[in-house]
């Protein structure tokens, strides 16, 4: 059974890109982004089935139990799960380092990419994201989407094999009063999900991170802040988020 949904997915992603009924002429740029897509759909769920995708956790700021829960596929809640008795309210920054250098650096090593720039870029919300290009991840009912676009450049001398979907890197974005877990997502570049993705000396490859934002939060961006945690600790906020 899980083997074929894994299929049934592949097989629906050449539908849509094909056509029902008509021929159309698809370049070489697009037909490695579809065989792209697929293949990484492919390795990163391995014939166990789809994940849950559009999980929400939101969480409060007083110490109360999520308002919002995901279940246990959704790999970032897992990484945020505390023991009994302990309240999801977010640490305090005081203490944490924030110096830009120095976050986004421990960021790239808590990924396990040694050796490489990580540059946040900004951010888009819509309905889904990305707007454009032949795969993205839609909003859910009453909720809006924001993507955090980040590069990362491989600064070393050799090509670097990114596999961060088993790294203990999550993000939480506070917005509004609240703070939300990082959804997991089926984009190949997804940056908590890199899984056997080569990156070759000298280039430059887009990540992001996404968010379902309540659509009553979705415009309280002033103070906007999107925090990295490893291991459930917290290494700072991204340079440039809050303003």
């Amino acid at each position: 059974m899980k083997k074929t949904a894994t299929l049934f997915l592949v097989v629906l992603l050449v539908f849509v890109a094909t056509g029902c009924g008509k021929d159309i002429t698809i370049n070489g740029q697009d037909n490695d982004l579809i065989a792209e897509y697929i293949a990484g759909v492919v390795l990163k769920y391995n014939g166990d089935g789809l994940q849950q995708q559009q999980q929400i956790v939101i969480e409060q700021n007083k110490g109360e139990k999520p308002t919002e829960g995901a279940t246990s596929a959704d790999k970032n809640n897992q990484q945020g799960t505390q023991a009994p008795g302990q309240s999801n309210q977010v640490p305090s920054q005081g203490g944490a380092t924030t110096a830009t250098g120095v976050v986004m650096t421990d960021l790239a090593n808590g990924l396990g990419l040694n050796g490489t720039t990580v540059t946040y870029k900004g951010y888009e919300k819509g309905s889904r994201y990305p707007e454009d290009g032949l795969f993205s991840v839609p909003a859910n009912t009453d909720y809006v989407i924001f993507g955090f676009e980040f590069d990362v450049k491989n600064n070393s001398g050799s090509d670097i094999v990114a596999n961060t979907d088993s790294k203990p890197i999550m993000f939480k974005l506070v917005i509004d009063g609240k703070t939300i877990v990082q959804s997991s997502s089926i984009l190949v570049n997804d940056m908590t999900s890199l899984k056997n993705y080569n990156i070759k000396s000298g280039q430059t490859y887009e990540t992001a991170v996404v968010f379902q934002v309540p659509k009553g939060s979705a415009n309280s961006t002033d103070g906007m802040d999107l925090q990295v945690f490893s291991n459930g600790e917290l290494l700072g906020s991204v340079p440039g988020v809050k303003k």
